[in-house]
C-alpha cells in the first residue's frame, strides 16, 4: 500500500552513493526500453521491442528516434529514476537554469502589462508596488516552500534526510512530473482532473503571451502586421521550441531573459525619473471600501501569477540530482521568479526610497502612474487599436532604437509560451493511459490551435482579459497547493523526509490513495472561492461584503476579490478530516 514502508528518495539516495558524484547514470543517448501500458508513456524502440504496428505507435518511434538524434530527453512522463538522470545537470551551469528560466519567463511584456491592473483598479503607486512584491513573494514562496529543521541530539542544527519541500523540491526529489505528484494527494483519478486544469491554465498563459507579442509586432509595423496576425506569428515560434523539448527549451531560456532584463532597464530609465506617487482622489485613486476591495483584489492577482506556476514546476526539475540542497531548488527558483528591489538601485533621487519592485511588473506599475500627466502615453493606452505595443514604442526614443527594442520585446513571451505549451503535452499524455500512447507532439499542436484562438479573440481586450484569467488561477492554484501540503507533512510526515512515498507505486492505482479527500477538498475549494471571487461575469455574495461597482471619478470600482482566501480555509478543512478517513477505511 502506498503508505507502507517503499523505496523513497533515502533508500534511493543510499543505492547511488555518497553525495552522487560516482553515481550510476545511462550514458547521454542511451535509451531505455519500457512498457508502455505500465508506465503510460515512454520510448518505444530497443533492441528487444517489436517493430511498432499501427500509426500512432509508428509516429511515438520515429517521435522517440528523432529525439534521440537531437539529445532530447526519450522519457516523457516516466518517473526518473536516479540513476536515469542526465548527469549534465550536476553541473553548476545547468542548476543555474532553476533561476535563468523562470528569470527569463517572467522578464516580458505579459508581466509588463500585469502592472497596469493597479491602476485598474483606482491604487496609488506606492501601494501598488509594495502589493506587487509581497504579492508574488507569498505566491512563490508555496510552490518552492523551505523546509523545517531538525535538531540532532548534539544540539547542532541539520536538514531532515532526504530534505523536505514540494512542487519544485519534489520534483527533483521524486523525480515525477507535477500531475504524476497529485497522485501521491489526490489518487490516480483525482490527478486527471488536475491535468485539465493545468492544459486550461497554461493555454490561458500562452495566449497572454501570444497577444502582448502580437501587439508589440504590430506597434513596430505600424500596423503592417495586424494584432492578430502577430499573435499566430507568435504562437507558431513558441510551438517550435516546445516542440523540441525541456532541454531546448533550457537553451533559450539561459540566455535570453539577460536581453529582455537590459532592456527594461532602459525602459525604466526612460519612465521612472516622472513616476507620479500622488494619492489624490481626483486622479482616479479610490478611498476607503473602494481601495480596500481594489488592495484585496491586486493582491490575489499578483499571489496568483506566481502561485500558478506551482502546477508545472516539477515538470523541468526531473533531471535534477536527487541529492541537490533544497535551499539551492527553493533559492534558484523563487530568485529567478522574484527580482525584486530594483527602484533603489534604478531611482536613487526617489523621494520614498526602498520600496521593493518585482522587474517586468513594476515598470508597468511606473508607467501607469504617469499616464494622467502624460496624454500620448495615455491615449495609446486606450486606444484599442493601438495596445500596449505602441506605448512602450512611444516611452523609448529616438523612434528607430524604439522599434528594435520593441521587436526584441515581441520575443520576450517566448519562454514562458514554450513552457507552457510544452507542459501541456506533459500534462494531456497523463490523462490516461491510451491517451498516453499518443505523440506528445500532436497535443502540442492541438493546444497551439487552442491558443492561437484565443490570443485572436482576447486581442483588442487584453487588461479584462488579464484580470479575470489571472484571478481564476489564483483559486485553483490555492487549493492545488495546501492539498500537496497538507498531505506532505500532516499525513507523510515530510519533516522528517520522504519515507511515506513509496515511488514504485506512482503508476498503480490500486496502490495509490482513492482520491475521496484530494477531490473533495479541491472541489469543495473552488465552490467556495465562487462565493469570494470577483470576477466581470460573477460576483460573489462574501465579494460584494467590500467595495462597490459604482463609477467614482470616471473609473469604474470593483467588489473585493477575496476567493483565494475563502478557497483556502475551505480546502484546509474538507481535506484534514476526510483524509483522516479515507486513511482509517482504505489504509491507503
Amino acid at each position: 500500500m502506498d503508505h507502507a514502508r517503499g523505496p523513497g528518495v533515502e533508500d534511493e539516495e543510499k543505492n547511488i552513493g555518497g553525495n552522487g558524484s560516482n553515481s550510476p547514470v545511462l550514458k547521454t543517448g542511451t535509451v531505455s526500453v519500457v512498457n508502455v501500458d505500465e508506465v503510460g508513456s515512454g520510448p518505444q524502440h530497443g533492441a528487444d521491442t517489436p517493430a511498432p504496428r499501427g500509426i500512432l505507435a509508428k509516429l511515438r518511434h520515429y517521435e522517440d528516434i528523432l529525439d534521440q538524434k537531437l539529445g532530447i530527453e526519450v522519457h516523457s512522463i516516466v518517473r526518473k529514476k536516479p540513476e536515469e538522470r542526465d548527469p549534465k545537470f550536476r553541473t553548476w551551469q545547468q542548476q543555474a537554469l532553476m533561476m535563468m528560466m523562470w528569470f527569463s519567463s517572467c522578464c516580458n511584456l505579459a508581466c509588463f502589462t500585469t502592472g497596469f491592473i493597479g491602476y485598474e483598479f483606482g491604487l496609488d503607486l506606492k501601494t501598488t508596488l509594495l502589493i506587487i512584491f509581497f504579492g508574488n513573494i507569498l505566491g512563490t514562496m508555496l510552490p518552492v516552500s523551505a523546509p523545517p529543521l531538525l535538531r540532532e541530539a548534539s544540539g547542532s542544527v541539520r536538514v531532515a534526510d532526504g530534505t523536505q519541500g514540494f512542487c519544485a523540491v519534489l520534483g527533483v526529489r521524486m523525480g515525477l512530473r507535477s500531475v504524476s505528484m497529485m497522485r501521491y494527494s489526490m489518487g490516480w483519478y483525482g490527478a486527471k482532473l488536475i491535468a485539465v486544469f493545468n492544459v486550461v491554465e497554461q493555454c490561458g498563459w500562452t495566449a497572454v503571451g501570444a497577444i502582448t507579442g502580437g501587439l508589440a509586432l504590430s506597434a513596430v509595423t505600424n500596423r503592417a502586421i495586424g494584432s492578430a496576425l502577430g499573435v499566430v506569428i507568435l504562437a507558431v515560434v513558441s510551438l517550435f521550441l516546445s516542440l523540441i523539448g525541456v532541454k531546448g527549451v533550457m537553451r533559450y531560456e539561459k540566455y535570453s531573459g539577460i536581453v529582455y532584463f537590459v532592456i527594461f532597464l532602459i525602459m525604466y530609465g526612460q519612465a521612472a525619473y516622472v513616476a507620479d506617487f500622488s494619492t489624490a482622489p481626483e486622479l482616479g485613486h479610490f478611498e476607503g471600501g473602494n481601495r480596500t476591495a481594489g488592495i484585496l483584489s491586486m493582491v490575489s492577482i499578483m499571489y496568483a501569477s506566481s502561485a500558478s506556476w506551482g502546477s508545472i514546476i516539477a515538470d523541468f526539475y526531473v533531471d535534477y540530482p536527487v541529492n541537490t540542497r533544497w535551499y539551492k531548488v527553493a533559492g534558484l527558483t523563487m530568485a529567478g521568479i522574484c527580482m525584486c528591489s530594483l527602484e533603489r538601485l534604478l531611482c536613487p533621487t526617489n523621494t520614498t526610497p526602498g520600496i521593493p519592485s518585482v522587474t517586468g511588473m513594476s515598470l508597468g506599475a511606473i508607467v501607469a502612474s504617469c499616464l494622467h500627466s502624460n496624454p500620448v502615453w495615455k491615449e495609446a493606452y486606450d486606444d484599442k487599436m493601438k495596445g500596449i505595443g505602441f506605448l512602450v514604442q512611444h516611452m523609448l526614443h529616438p523612434t528607430p532604437f524604439a522599434k528594435v527594442c520593441l521587436t526584441i520585446l515581441s520575443m520576450s513571451s517566448l519562454g514562458m509560451m514554450s513552457l507552457s505549451l510544452y507542459s501541456i503535452g506533459i500534462a494531456i499524455q497523463q490523462l490516461g493511459r491510451p491517451v498516453a500512447k499518443v505523440p506528445r507532439f500532436i497535443y502540442t499542436a492541438l493546444a497551439f490551435t487552442a491558443v492561437t484562438l484565443l490570443g485572436v479573440i482576447g486581442a483588442e481586450r487584453l487588461i479584462p482579459f488579464l484580470v479575470n484569467f489571472l484571478s481564476l488561477l489564483g483559486y485553483w492554484a490555492t487549493a492545488y497547493i495546501m492539498i500537496v501540503v497538507l498531505e506532505h507533512y500532516l499525513f507523510r510526515s515530510g519533516y522528517k523526509g520522504y519515507s511515506m512515498y513509496n515511488l514504485e507505486v506512482w503508476n498503480d492505482p490500486s496502490q495509490l490513495p482513492v482520491g475521496w479527500a484530494g477531490c473533495s477538498a479541491f472541489i469543495l475549494g473552488l465552490v467556495g472561492a465562487i462565493f469570494g471571487m470577483s470576477e466581470a461575469w460573477h460576483q460573489g455574495p462574501l465579494a460584494k461584503l467590500i467595495g462597490s461597482n459604482d463609477i467614482i471619478n470616471g473609473r469604474m470600482a470593483h467588489f473585493a476579490d477575496i476567493g483565494n482566501e475563502v478557497c483556502f480555509v475551505v480546502t484546509v478543512l474538507v481535506f484534514i478530516p476526510v483524509r483522516w478517513l479515507e486513511l482509517r477505511i482504505m489504509k491507503r
